[in-house]
């Protein structure tokens, strides 16, 4: 009987969960968090919407720690491009600022084990505490940089401006099947659409984009944009920036997603 009861309580858990986990909104509308409040932070994710928070990473130590200046000062570091051209860190930074340069370093993690930024205690502040995993990805992008467009199924999308501006072009789940998406790896998606600003070639090429519409967030210095799973999403570099992207996965959305790994 016990087991029974047990089997019942585990059952109705996964429930609710896949329920949250699958709730989505069919308007999206942005909302804004002027100071970080752990509790109305927490309440507000239920609601399934992109969040910005202005004022969290402006206090955090890692925000002290890395920016142009900082990255400047490294001595004898090396990095590979998009491109898989190599090139010092000083001069690619040189080049960023004086706008001399198209390529991008992307998602490399050699830079953040070097400064080893406190990053887990903030990041913690913003994941569900049943997260069993959370990645750390730093981008450095040139002006006028267009991310590919994208979407996964983690159970949160974090992004931290260290600086420059960032303009993002976010669509709804339901412009999903409209976006030409192809699998990339286990739960990561891109689209075959190179560029979503392009809009009279695309329309040409992918004319199922016609049925979609993106809202547009400008992500300043010093703040943060956390999207929820299974929204797609791109973005534009308006000025020379540093990116953090951090994906979470939950106990649960590991196991929901399990069905497409």
């Amino acid at each position: 009987m016990m087991i029974k009861i047990i089997v019942i309580i585990i059952v109705f858990i996964l429930f609710i969960h896949y329920k949250n986990y699958n709730k989505y909104n069919k308007n999206i509308e942005i909302i804004q968090l002027n100071i970080f409040n752990k509790k109305e932070y927490e309440k507000i994710l239920n609601l399934k919407q992109p969040i910005i928070l202005y004022d969290f990473l402006s206090y955090t130590d890692s925000f002290n720690e890395l920016s142009f200046d900082s990255l400047r000062d490294i001595n004898n570091m090396k990095i590979i491009l998009n491109d898989k051209t190599e090139i010092e860190l000083k001069d690619y930074i040189e080049k960023i600022e004086k706008e001399d340069i198209e390529k991008e370093y992307y998602e490399n993690n050699d830079i953040l084990s070097y400064i080893d930024l406190p990053l887990d205690k903030e990041l913690n502040l913003l994941i569900s505490p049943l997260s069993i995993y959370k990645s750390k990805n730093f981008t450095i992008t040139y002006k006028n940089y267009i991310s590919p467009l994208v979407y996964t199924n983690f159970d949160k999308n974090i992004f931290l401006n260290y600086e420059g501006l960032l303009e993002f072009y976010i669509y709804n789940k339901s412009d999903i099947s409209n976006l030409y998406f192809e699998k990339k790896n286990k739960i990561y998606y891109i689209s075959k659409i190179n560029n979503i600003l392009e809009k009279e070639e695309n329309e040409i090429n992918y004319p199922n984009i016609k049925n979609t519409n993106y809202i547009t967030i400008r992500l300043y210095k010093g703040q943060v944009l956390i999207l929820p799973n299974y929204i797609p999403y791109c973005y534009k570099s308006i000025e020379p920036s540093l990116l953090i992207n951090s994906k979470s996965e939950t106990i649960f959305s590991f196991l929901f997603n399990l069905k497409n790994i």
